[in-house]
């Protein structure tokens, strides 16, 4: 029993550790940055920043990350009324 308690002492404070690093910035209410990055950020930056909120949903839905090739990814093409069919 004691060490067991012992080890979620241990892993809660290293979550709180963790947590003790994380970049926290504080605006005044109505001073906020606006939410588009993109005059902040490069597309790289915001695509590593998307890549552990996608790990995060497949995880917080219970479910594995997909393991299939990119070519096998399954999509629908949706098209807008007027718009020409792809060349083949």
């Amino acid at each position: 029993m004691t060490r067991m308690l012992h080890s979620e002492f241990r892993d809660r404070m290293a979550t709180m550790s963790d947590r003790a690093t994380w970049p926290v910035r504080v605006f005044r209410l109505g001073d906020e940055p606006p939410d588009d990055l993109s005059d902040r950020t490069t597309p790289e930056e915001r695509l590593a920043m998307m890549w552990p909120l996608a790990v995060a949903a497949w995880t917080a839905g219970g479910r594995p990350l997909p393991e299939y090739p990119r070519h096998r990814m399954p999509v629908r093409v949706i098209r807008g009324a007027g718009s020409d069919p792809p060349e083949r």
